[in-house]
């Protein structure tokens, strides 16, 4: 008798140790979604008539017309980019190639097949650094010839606004 009412005890204390773990599980969720309603935008804001109004297109079109003069070295370097993310994939291409077709095959001699996947790979890897650089470098190029005319852009309005408004104390 005493056992179980021991047991039914260990129980009912377990129990509320679980529905007090829980409680504060959903009390501690609570105060997260909470806190993350806050971060996350609204619903007014995602409205559409809100989210892609004109100003923000004229500044996205003007934005984009700094990129004018260079349409061609930007369409090199995302041509660069592309190619160099395809060959990214094709070197697990290539290991599963020789370890499913050319080791699995049985054949006696592998090797030569196995140097060659090897030279096509180091190969690949060679293109891919230099593809790297190359971007890394003309797009450090284009981005600083970008900023040279937003930056002569800038000086020339500054030139033409009155002297009244550089000393006025803002």
């Amino acid at each position: 008798m005493y056992a179980t009412i021991a047991n039914a005890l260990e129980n009912r204390e377990a129990s509320q140790k679980i529905a007090m773990h829980q409680c504060v599980f959903w009390r501690s969720l609570s105060g997260l979604l909470k806190r993350v309603r806050y971060i996350l935008p609204r619903k007014e804001l995602w409205r559409k008539d809100k989210l892609f109004t004109t100003t923000k297109i004229s500044n996205f079109r003007r934005f984009l017309s700094y990129y004018k003069p260079y349409r061609g070295l930007f369409a090199v370097l995302m041509f660069a980019s592309v190619m160099t993310a395809a060959m990214s994939l094709v070197l697990p291409l290539c290991v599963r190639h020789i370890t499913n077709n050319i080791l699995l095959s049985g054949a006696s001699d592998v090797l030569p097949e196995i140097l060659h996947t090897g030279a096509l790979m180091a190969a690949i890897i060679v293109v891919q650094t230099c593809s790297g650089i190359f971007i890394d470098w003309t797009g450090h190029v284009m981005g600083a010839r970008i900023e040279r005319n937003l930056r002569a852009e800038l000086f020339a309005h500054y030139q033409k606004l009155p002297f009244s408004f550089l000393t006025q104390a803002n």
